[in-house]
């Protein structure tokens, strides 16, 4: 995945596509469809909360869970996440939600999520952990959310191979072959000549069998 760059009043952010675990409190915050952290600013992003209301409209195929601080996520029903598996989750759950920010009509945030899944109270606490860390890391100057889009093989840069010059290689690092030219074809020959004969064997035994029951059809109809 790569990063957008996109400047804005004299500063530069990098607009990510990795995942981060987000606090529920800063979600409340949102006045965009992104969380900005440091110089980086995120769409995908993970939350853990406890249900606190249920809602599913069969209609539009919806189920959307409000979690702590009154905040909503929206997950669609579909084949992959069927109805069944949608009407498990009940409220006082923990749950591990991985979606995108979107903002309401008017203006209210919420999360469009992609993911759904039941966790302990023991992996709620561990989570809001990795949020601080998250907040750490990326608040430092040094902290950056994408990754190099080239990585140079060390074996290429090595040898001095360019991109795509396997037509370079140099063949005379490969090990010599111990099979001769005329071993192989020999083999190649035998084995054709084997099969050859399992066949024409199995082909007379097919046609023995055929004659032998013609042979009891024409007795029992005599």
């Amino acid at each position: 995945m790569y990063s957008k760059k996109f400047v804005k009043k004299d500063v530069e952010f990098i607009r990510s596509d990795h995942i981060v675990p987000i606090g529920i409190s800063t979600m409340k915050r949102l006045r965009e469809d992104s969380v900005q952290i440091g110089r980086s600013k995120f769409v995908r992003l993970q939350i853990c909360s406890k249900i606190h209301e249920k809602s599913l409209d069969l209609l539009k195929n919806r189920l959307r869970l409000k979690l702590d601080d009154d905040f909503w996520i929206d997950k669609a029903i579909t084949t992959t996440f069927p109805r069944e598996f949608a009407n498990s989750f009940k409220v006082n759950d923990f749950v591990m939600v991985c979606g995108k920010a979107r903002l309401e009509e008017d203006g209210t945030p919420y999360l469009n999520a992609f993911s759904v899944r039941k966790v302990s109270q023991i992996e709620q606490k561990c989570f809001e952990q990795e949020t601080k860390l998250c907040s750490e890391y990326y608040s430092d100057c040094a902290g950056t959310s994408y990754m190099p889009k080239v990585a140079t093989p060390p074996l290429s840069t090595e040898l001095n191979l360019g991109v795509l010059g396997l037509s370079r290689f140099p063949i005379g690092m490969l090990e010599n072959c111990t099979v001769k030219k005329e071993d192989t074809q020999k083999s190649s020959e035998d084995s054709f000549e084997k099969f050859g004969r399992e066949l024409a064997a199995t082909s007379s035994k097919t046609a023995e069998k055929l004659d032998e029951n013609n042979q009891d059809a024409d007795d029992s109809v005599g």
